[in-house]
């Protein structure tokens, strides 16, 4: 297991297997084209103020989709990731199922000692 790029999170898919990541990715590229298709006909008609708006919407688009791709991988410590290969290879366990188990126990855990 690679340390520095070791992911304990599993995505989020719908009943046909496509992640929210890749829909939003899908919804943020629909948008742009609109937005580059609007900036055209805003520069053929000649107005500047609808231009200017659509031209934000586009970076705004452009800018999201780029933080998407260049999201960072979630470091894990090093005894912890030795303990979840050492825990799945004992118990059968995914690596990333066992990390989702421990961190969910974990929240919970918070999430009761808040309430007291």
């Amino acid at each position: 297991m690679d340390l520095g790029t070791w992911r304990s999170a599993r995505p989020v898919t719908d009943n046909r297997g496509v992640s929210a990541r890749a829909r939003f990715s899908i919804l943020l590229w629909a948008i742009g084209v609109v937005a580059a298709v609007g900036m055209l006909e805003a520069w053929r008609i000649g107005a500047a103020g609808l231009f200017g708006l659509v031209a934000v919407i586009e970076l705004l688009a452009i800018g999201t989709l780029v933080s998407l791709r260049s999201r960072a991988p979630v470091v894990v410590r090093g005894d912890l990731a030795a303990w979840l290969d050492t825990t799945s290879a004992i118990t059968g366990e995914t690596a990333s199922a066992l990390a989702n188990r421990a961190l969910s126990s974990y929240r919970a855990a918070l999430s009761d000692d808040r309430r007291d």
